[in-house]
């Protein structure tokens, strides 16, 4: 219904983009709609709407049966968040609020990026992230290192005829479409026989899926334009899948939930709508077109964008109703009978504020504001405290503290204070030689890598930190790691096992 809704009045989808919702379980669900109205400040509103939400969670969890850890609850920003956490730890329910990687700088996502910028231009940090990819599947380190520390690191994969076709594939393809050329990388068995999203695991694949559903809700007419868009999304940090970590009920907000399902699902603060922050300029992502303020064609793409915005708000509602399995709570504030957003699109589901329902699977209930103070059922009862035998002590100051450091000990004999010691790096030849080698050297430890096997130095040289370090640098740089590393075997003997063979750590 919500679906058919939105599209019948061009909100956030058309009739034709609208998605296809089909039962997947012959299952009844469960639907409860709570409104908060009054003419109070909509702050006092909200923190009503969260007490409620609150209760009705723990109704859900007594009556129902439905583990704390089974729902989740969200907003489209933290500060809503906020709100129902207060009202959840005063009723001592769990909870846990989640955060990640932002969605769009996660490394599935950034793949796809890299590879569409190399299919435009073969060089730079993408060819180097490109071919750590999954794309260039069957290349070794030591491969990687070699291509990229070549004078022309395309002629240079041209030596892996395979990996060179797929990279060729991909530039035909950008050639078109951008929608097509994404579905390409994605859905083409191209590497070796394989999907891009074969190598991914379940999460890694739905976030893939969102990526694509994101796109074809709004079709990038170029592929700069579409690879400006993922850059400027990558920056934002509240757009983004979570793995779920934690006991309790789950606080995340929509962007986040993206990919994610859970039993029962609670969307707070529907009476919160978009925020369109103020700009000097606005910028046309179809046409490239900008517009200054107090240029002619300023307020116009400044309502442009702000339609977008909207439209983007409709989808995010979507997103959010559908994350529910079996359950769907959804509360709003409203204050003097204004609606709008997400408010809105409700009122013309007929769900709004003015209708009641009350079955057994579906509620649909007004509540008018009433004050109320929110009391903890788990306050810490107030006790006093005795006071300790030893609080009216005194103790004689030493001369000195217990621990002190040299240079106060020579201040205090009137030594003059050394000179401060020169930075660690000033002075080397090669800038940051004596991290690198203490970075390498570590990770070969820890990989248990041999000082006398040459395909473990390989290995080394191979790391992302040398590779802006010419190879009379890594030569030199390896050939100390190599030092530290037989020093290393030699103090430990042979009497402890190798780090694969213990039980535990020594």
């Amino acid at each position: 219904k919500m679906t058919t809704t939105l599209a019948k009045n061009n909100l956030g989808f058309s009739q034709n983009e609208a998605p296809d919702n089909e039962a997947k379980r012959n299952i009844e669900g469960h639907l409860e709609i709570h409104w908060v109205v009054g003419q109070e400040a909509i702050a006092k509103l909200r923190e009503y709407e969260a007490s409620i939400l609150a209760q009705r969670l723990e109704h859900a969890h007594h009556e129902l049966g439905i583990s704390y850890s089974d729902m989740a609850i969200l907003a489209r920003s933290y500060g809503g968040l906020a709100i129902i956490e207060t009202a959840l730890n005063n009723l001592g329910l769990p909870n846990v609020l989640l955060q990640g990687r932002g969605y769009y700088d996660r490394i599935e996502i950034r793949d796809i990026y890299n590879a569409l910028k190399l299919g435009i231009d073969a060089s730079g940090a993408s060819l180097a992230a490109w071919l750590r990819s999954p794309f260039a599947d069957g290349l070794a380190l030591v491969d990687v290192n070699k291509i990229l520390m070549a004078d022309k690191p395309i002629t240079a994969l041209e030596g892996y005829p395979e990996v060179f076709a797929r990279l060729q594939l991909i530039q035909q393809a950008v050639k078109g479409q951008p929608i097509d050329a994404l579905k390409f990388l994605i859905r083409e068995k191209f590497i070796a026989g394989k999907r891009y999203i074969d190598f991914l695991d379940k999460k890694e694949r739905e976030n893939i899926d969102a990526l694509l559903f994101t796109v074809v809700m709004q079709p990038p007419g170029e592929i700069e334009y579409l690879l400006d868009r993922l850059e400027h999304l990558s920056l934002q940090t509240d757009a983004g899948d979570v793995p779920q970590s934690g006991q309790g009920i789950q606080l995340l907000t929509v962007h986040r939930s993206k990919g994610l399902e859970w039993p029962l699902v609670a969307v707070f603060d529907l009476g919160r709508g978009p925020y369109h922050p103020p700009a000097n300029i606005y910028i046309d992502a179809d046409s490239g077109h900008f517009a200054l303020k107090d240029s002619p064609s300023f307020e116009k793409l400044k309502q442009n964008q702000k339609d977008k915005a909207n439209e983007e708000d409709y989808r995010l509602l979507y997103v959010a109703a559908s994350r529910a399995k079996d359950t769907l709570l959804l509360t709003g504030s409203i204050k003097n009978h204004k609606t709008a957003s997400w408010t809105k699109a409700l009122d013309l589901m007929d769900s709004g504020a003015n209708r009641h329902i009350s079955k057994p699977n579906l509620i649909i209930k007004a509540h008018q504001y009433r004050a109320f103070k929110a009391i903890s059922k788990h306050k810490r009862p107030e006790q006093s405290l005795e006071a300790a035998a030893w609080i009216d002590k005194t103790f004689k100051r030493p001369k000195y503290p217990a621990v002190i450091s040299p240079s106060y000990l020579k201040k205090q004999a009137y030594v003059h204070e050394p000179l401060n010691l020169p930075d660690q790096s000033q002075g080397e030849l090669i800038p940051g030689k004596a991290t690198t080698i203490g970075t390498l050297t570590h990770d070969a430890i820890s990989q248990n890598w041999q000082a006398n096997n040459k395909q473990h130095l390989e290995n080394l040289r191979a790391q992302e930190l040398t590779f802006l370090i010419t190879v009379s640098e890594q030569d030199d740089i390896l050939d100390e790691v190599k030092a530290m590393l037989s020093n290393y075997e030699d103090m430990l003997g042979k009497a402890i096992p190798a780090l694969k063979d213990r039980s535990e750590d020594y």
